[in-house]
């Protein structure tokens, strides 16, 4: 077994804990994490089942990969292609009807996507906790492209990505300084609370802002000193913002 396939083996061992950590009360039994990097055409993957994985490759599936790169959620159609193979190769080994799903995200140099397999299609609220974790693999798999160069792969069908100037991303939503009930929040703090309902640390947070986790710790601080107090809980903070309506803005965003 050459090296770059014992390093799969390792890291779909390794999403296959992730996933039973982060997903599987939500009945999802398979992930894979993807990054595809539009201007070196390159890209990695980090499946849950390494014998999947392998069948993609044989296949060349990969060729197929550039017309799901679009921002946002999407069902995988039934007659999709890739969809087809992966059915014919749960079959096998017995595993039930699936719905496969996923969220993708555009990034400076290309997209990154987290696909998942449930026996039930998911709900809004589990979709929701599917994109908190999408945001802590993308922290957690920069040391994985680190430690491991020789996962990268050839990005073969990123001639078939249209627009690759200008690729078309959903807006994400933008924060104005508001008050809500006396209480005035800056774009950042609203964007913080977004990141906080969303259970990121601090050290993500500060990966995504390209800050230091003291400067995070600061902006926590002082929508806590505006509510009243420095040294409350995420739990009493959570409850003060509801009841200056703050939390409304964000049930607008994942129910819409």
């Amino acid at each position: 077994m050459n090296i770059h396939h014992k390093n799969m083996k390792q890291i779909a061992c390794d999403m296959n804990n992730w996933r039973q950590k982060n997903l599987s009360p939500y009945g999802i039994f398979e992930v894979n994490y993807t990054r595809y990097d539009i201007k070196n055409k390159t890209w990695i993957v980090m499946p849950s089942m390494y014998d999947w994985y392998c069948k993609f490759m044989e296949q060349d599936l990969d060729l197929h990969i550039a017309q799901r790169l679009k921002s946002g959620w999407k069902f995988w159609d039934k007659e999709d292609i890739t969809f087809k193979k992966y059915e014919k190769f749960l079959a096998i080994k017995n595993v039930p009807d699936t719905h496969k799903n996923q969220i993708v995200s555009e990034r400076p140099d290309g997209f990154e996507m987290l696909a998942v397999s449930s026996h039930n299609k998911l709900t809004q609220f589990e979709q929701m906790h599917v994109e908190k974790a999408f945001r802590s693999m993308s922290y957690q798999a920069e040391s994985v492209i680190k430690s491991k160069p020789n996962i990268l792969l050839d990005f073969r069908g990123v001639e078939q990505i249209p627009n690759l100037s200008k690729p078309n991303a959903l807006p994400e939503m933008q924060y104005e300084k508001s008050n809500f009930k006396g209480l005035i929040l800056t774009a950042k703090e609203q964007l913080y609370i977004e990141y906080l309902l969303f259970n990121l640390s601090h050290k993500e947070v500060a990966y995504k802002q390209n800050c230091s986790q003291t400067a995070v710790r600061k902006i926590y601080l002082n929508i806590k000193r505006k509510l009243g107090c420095s040294y409350m809980p995420t739990s009493t903070l959570l409850k003060k913002l509801n009841e200056h309506d703050v939390l409304s803005l964000y049930s607008i965003k994942f129910n819409s």
